[in-house]
This record gives C-alpha cells, sequence and structure tokens, in this order.
C-alpha cells in the first residue's frame, strides 16, 4: 500500500503532486519509517505549491506532505526530501524503541560530538508541514486525527 493510499484510506482529502512516487532530493531514498516530524511553514498566505517542491533557498523538496489551511493534503513525495536537518542519534534511537524521545541537542550529540549526517532525521521520517501563518488566524481542527 502507497502513502497515497494510506492517506486516503483515513479519509483525507489528497492531491498528489506530479512525480510524488519518485520526486527525491540528491538521489538518496528513505531507509525506514520510524516517525514522523510535524512542522509548520509560517507563510503568510499560501504559497504555491513550488515553494515546497524545490523553489526555496534549499533547492529541493521541503516535505513528504503539506496539509493546507482548508484540509486538502498536498503528497510531495515518498522518497527522501529535506525537513529533519542534521538530527539527533538518540531522537533516532528512541523513535525506533518507540519511546518518547529527547529533546533534540541543537547542534551536538549526546556525547558533545557534533552531529553527523548519519544522525540525520530525512531517511528515518516523515515530514508533515502545517501551513499556517498567526495572521492568517486559526486553523481547521481536525478531531480524526
Amino acid at each position: 500500500m502507497t502513502l497515497l493510499d494510506r492517506l486516503r484510506d483515513a479519509g483525507l482529502r489528497v492531491r498528489p503532486a506530479h512525480g510524488w512516487e519518485t520526486n527525491t532530493n540528491q538521489d538518496r531514498d528513505r531507509r525506514e519509517t520510524v516517525g514522523i516530524i510535524n512542522h509548520w511553514d509560517a507563510n503568510k498566505g499560501e504559497p504555491d505549491i513550488s515553494r515546497y517542491l524545490g523553489d526555496n533557498r534549499y533547492g529541493g523538496i521541503l516535505y513528504h506532505i503539506v496539509i493546507r489551511r482548508d484540509g486538502l493534503v498536498e503528497l510531495l513525495s515518498q522518497r527522501y526530501v529535506y525537513h529533519a536537518g542534521r538530527g539527533d542519534t538518540r531522537v533516532l534511537e528512541a523513535l525506533r524503541r518507540a519511546e518518547t524521545p529527547p529533546p533534540p541537542a541543537d547542534r551536538y550529540g549526546p556525547d558533545g560530538h557534533p552531529l553527523t549526517p548519519t544522525s540525520s532525521g530525512n531517511p528515518y521520517t516523515l515530514g508533515v508541514a502545517i501551513n499556517y501563518h498567526p495572521d492568517d488566524g486559526p486553523i481547521p481542527q481536525y478531531d480524526e486525527l
């Protein structure tokens, strides 16, 4: 079952982006899904979907899923995207054990060493962004989710 199937089976109104099945950054792929990272994009108004698909300062796909203010779910990718940064090894291990992870360190891991690409959450988590800016007012709530 694909990510698109799962979202639709949950009763969500989903619009898949062109190429969502193969869209990826740097020919990398996700390894395993151990969690979901929720974001809000803090853009005033609703930006064009191209902003999330690569027309941004990172030049790559920013999230797997964007939830619009009207409840529409935009599915951008099921593969590797830029959303989790360098991450923290403790968080990944806690997610694998299905525990509540500790808050991530800012720039250093628990051993005091700088975080590395191997601690990145990008290959292990789905990134979900809610299109929200405080000036736009409250967003609809989802009781089912």
